[in-house]
């Protein structure tokens, strides 16, 4: 196995570092094997298209990350899909969702690899998934028939996320803010964004939200 894919204390590979390296040399245990059809990459982030519906999907191209690394990533799937409107010259709004995981399993022993999907959610959005997937209804795979969710977990804690909240004052200090919790390095945190994307290239965050499992009380 290559060096740059991340074995988890179980000795699974990291699929998200397979899917980046194309290193499928250990697929053990069921790790889905991601067929080589990237549709951009950068030192920063991979775009793959997605099986899930009308679904595009972003991973980091590192396996470690910290909570710095949250609002860069997410900025960086907000100016590609700015970009891939402007390229095949998509006229009115553009909706859309990112959907980002940023969670830590016990069973692993680890964080998993920073990743989050971007859902087209409008018609407009839709179209422009299938003109740049070459698909029609938003399905990449016909035998895999799945959606990316539209709500957080009702069983976490949800709270509301704005712009300046994510892209200035940073999660994790939202997060202490908000639980009056100091951030901890298996702290998990889920994040919601529905956002509307106009002619100028004006980024509209319609709403947002975050979300961390119930803290217990002591």
């Amino acid at each position: 196995m290559k060096v740059n894919v991340r074995e988890y204390q179980n000795e699974l590979p990291c699929a998200h570092c397979m899917w980046i390296h194309n290193d499928y040399t250990k697929n053990r245990g069921g790790v889905p094997k991601m067929s080589r059809n990237l549709i951009t990459e950068n030192p920063y982030t991979s775009v793959f298209k997605s099986g899930f519906k009308y679904s595009l999907s972003f991973v980091l191209n590192s396996h470690d990350s910290s909570p710095n690394d949250i609002h860069t990533f997410i900025g960086s799937a907000m100016d590609y899909i700015m970009i891939l409107k402007q390229f095949y010259n998509i006229s009115g709004y553009v909706r859309y969702n990112i959907l980002l995981n940023y969670g830590y399993k016990p069973e692993l022993g680890s964080r998993e690899h920073l990743h989050l999907f971007v859902t087209f959610t409008n018609n407009n959005g839709k179209t422009l998934f299938d003109i740049m997937t070459g698909t029609e209804g938003g399905y990449i795979n016909r035998e895999f028939r799945k959606r990316i969710s539209g709500k957080l977990y009702d069983t976490d804690t949800i709270k509301k996320l704005t712009y300046n909240d994510l892209m200035y004052i940073g999660i994790q200090s939202v997060f202490e803010r908000d639980s009056r919790r100091k951030w901890n390095g298996k702290q998990s945190i889920y994040i919601l964004l529905k956002i509307k994307l106009d002619n100028q290239g004006y980024s509209e965050f319609i709403n947002g939200q975050y979300s961390y499992p119930k803290i217990q009380k002591n």
